[in-house]
């Protein structure tokens, strides 16, 4: 963690259980075959008895030729409110019968290693938003057409959470109907691989539009992409992962 980050920061992001990492440790994290070796948090060896740093489940995306790419680190490319996010969705349940990836950002009971692998600004609003997300075992479910051009998002939780019931083996139960979020992804025609997906949503029953670009970044090994040169224009320098 870099020494620009004041006291009151680190403190307020240690009590919520997360980490402060500068862009590029964040993106290595990411990219580990295991949860961070400063882990786990209070939270995680609380909540789900995990005493040690654990390796993470490989969804086996980059396997699949049309988005080989999109197994990577992916950068958010916009003005909404998540503008600049890192994450990768290497980290998983893949089921090839019905093409469905179920991911989680932030970890939780179901996916414990998928700790450490989106990031966010660092302000009190994500902190408290990824550790909500995290006790929720907020998921997000993208079901992919026949030839992988296309992904249906569906985001998932434990509702209860909003109830105080914040027991974090509740499973993600509710899915978030389409009436009030509608959201999936198209490739880009420039697209190579998947390294180029177009997002769009809609809510309260609006017809869904563009929403931002997810650009694959980095390959999983690490290794730069021809929209890399993004990151740092877009991404903070310093940024809050779970841990």
């Amino acid at each position: 963690m870099s020494s620009g980050v004041g006291c009151l920061t680190s403190t307020v992001t240690a009590c919520c259980c997360l980490k402060i990492y500068d862009r590029d440790a964040a993106v290595q994290q990411i990219l580990s075959e295991t949860t961070d070796p400063d882990g786990p948090s209070p939270l995680a060896r609380l909540c789900w008895c995990q005493c040690a740093p654990i390796p993470r489940k490989d969804a086996g995306i980059q396997n699949i030729e049309a988005i080989s790419a999109f197994a990577g680190v992916t950068l958010q490319s916009g003005t909404h409110a998540t503008a600049g996010s890192l994450e990768t969705v290497r980290w998983g349940d893949y089921d090839a019968a019905t093409r469905t990836l179920k991911t989680t950002g932030f970890g939780g009971w179901y996916q414990p290693y998928n700790t450490g692998t989106w990031t966010e600004p660092i302000n009190p609003i994500w902190c408290f938003l990824l550790t909500l997300g995290r006790l929720g075992n907020a998921t997000y479910e993208f079901k992919f057409s026949e030839d992988f051009q296309r992904a249906d998002i569906i985001a998932r939780g434990n509702l209860l959470i909003f109830c105080c019931c914040c027991c974090p083996c509740i499973p993600p139960w509710f899915p978030l109907p389409e009436c009030l979020a509608k959201n999936y992804m198209v490739q880009a025609d420039s697209s190579v691989r998947g390294d180029h997906f177009e997002r769009y949503s809609g809510f309260c029953g609006q017809e869904p539009r563009y929403y931002y670009d997810l650009l694959a970044v980095y390959t999983i090994d690490g290794q730069g992409t021809r929209w890399t040169r993004l990151v740092e224009e877009q991404s903070p320098a310093q940024v809050i992962m779970t841990i």
